[in-house]
Formats: C-alpha cells, sequence, structure tokens
C-alpha cells in the first residue's frame, strides 16, 4: 500500500489551493507482473506450474491428427546438465499443427533487450519463439509475438533480441481467433507478456516426426 499525500500551491504566494491524503494499492493484485530475472533451468523434480506439461492427445480418427507432448526429460541437458524441456511431436496425417510449451506467466520485461536459451532436436528444424503480449484496456486483445530459429541435432545457443521479432499474418488472419482472442494493435507492451511459447509447426518442416529440447533459459539486457 502507498501513502500519498499532495498539495497544489501558487508559487508566488505559497498559498495551498488543494490538498488530497489518500492511501491506496498501486496495483490490482491481477495486474502485478514479475520483473526479476528468469533463469530456467529445468533442473528441479518438477517444472514451474507456470509451465502448461501435456501428455499425448490424439483425436478419436487415429493417425488423422498430429499430436505432441511436453515433460521434463531427466536424460538430456545442456552444458553438462541434467534435465530439460522436452517437446515430442508427430504430425502424421496433419499438414497445419504446431507443437508448443508454453508458460503462461506474467511478466514485465522492459528491463530486458532479449531472451537466449539452448535447443537441440531430433534432427535440423524450423523451430519457433513467441511472446504473447495484451493491450492495456482489453487483456483478450493479444499480439503474438514471433521469432524464428534454426534448430541442429547439437545443443546450440539462440539469442533474439525483442526488437527483432515481427506478428505473422496467420496470428492476425485467424490465429488469435483461435486461441479465443482478437488481435491487438500491434504494439510490443513488454510491460504486458502474457505468455512466452517454443516449438514446431508442421508447415515448415519436413520432419513428420521428432523431439526438441529446450534449456537454460535467460533474459537479457544491453550487450550480456
Amino acid at each position: 500500500e502507498w501513502e500519498i499525500n499532495l498539495r497544489i500551491l501558487n508559487v508566488r504566494t505559497g498559498q495551498a489551493l488543494s490538498s488530497v491524503t489518500m492511501k491506496t494499492r498501486l496495483f490490482k493484485q491481477m495486474e502485478l507482473r514479475d520483473s526479476g530475472p528468469w533463469i530456467e533451468d529445468f533442473e528441479s523434480a518438477g517444472a514451474d506450474p507456470s509451465w502448461i506439461l501435456r501428455a499425448d492427445t490424439l483425436s478419436a480418427k487415429k493417425s488423422k491428427r498430429a499430436s505432441y507432448s511436453v515433460h521434463l526429460d531427466s536424460n538430456q541437458g545442456a552444458e553438462g546438465s541434467n534435465q530439460s524441456l522436452r517437446i515430442d511431436f508427430d504430425f502424421s496425417g496433419d499438414k497445419d499443427s504446431f507443437a508448443i510449451a508454453s508458460n503462461y506467466k506474467k511478466r514485465d520485461l522492459t528491463l530486458y533487450n532479449g531472451v537466449e536459451f539452448f535447443v537441440k532436436g531430433t534432427a535440423e528444424l524450423n523451430g519457433q519463439f513467441y511472446i504473447l503480449t495484451s493491450h492495456p484496456d482489453d487483456p483478450n486483445r493479444i499480439d503474438q509475438w514471433t521469432a524464428m530459429m534454426i534448430v541442429d541435432t547439437t545443443w546450440k545457443k539462440i539469442r533474439i533480441p525483442f526488437d527483432k521479432m515481427f506478428i505473422s499474418r496467420w496470428w492476425i488472419k485467424k490465429g488469435a481467433q483461435k486461441k479465443g482472442a482478437v488481435p491487438g494493435d500491434q504494439v510490443m507492451r513488454l510491460n504486458r507478456v502474457e505468455g512466452i511459447q517454443f516449438g514446431v509447426v508442421s508447415n515448415k518442416n519436413d520432419a513428420v516426426s521428432g523431439s526438441i529440447w529446450i534449456d537454460k533459459i535467460r533474459l537479457y539486457s544491453g550487450g550480456s
């Protein structure tokens, strides 16, 4: 809570023209956002609850719809670590699908210039990194900012500057609607980050099935 005391003065006479005294919260509880450093190594026994983990799901018509899972892998880790986040995908029978690992912690990233992390895959893949930002007047107005990356079969460090990310036409035309949202105004509000995602999509890859691993996520500022 903040205690606020304000006075409006006539600078010539020193006379107080008006005053306000109040005690209030600076933010509503739902508007509080994490602005601290994000250091994600996936070394603990369980993933942070803000990660969406999921088992394989298939449609009623087997082999007619893509499936994917997101879980911790205790057998793979970058730079000699023991654990990482793993995304398994099977795009068989579906040419327009995706496999996404999502973290939905509300964040304020205005203190940072970008994100870096380690990634590897079972084959050379075209991967994607996303940031979801909302409009201050309507949290359902969402922009999905995108960055592309090449995933190799060995661990590789990726660095993505926020100011190099873009919004795809797919998100504006139908992607937002599929997520139950409406497109925003294409302004990157890093103080209103609603989610961060990693993944692969079927129409940008030749591989029908495989896995990618994510590890050692860090936010960076300046040149560091």
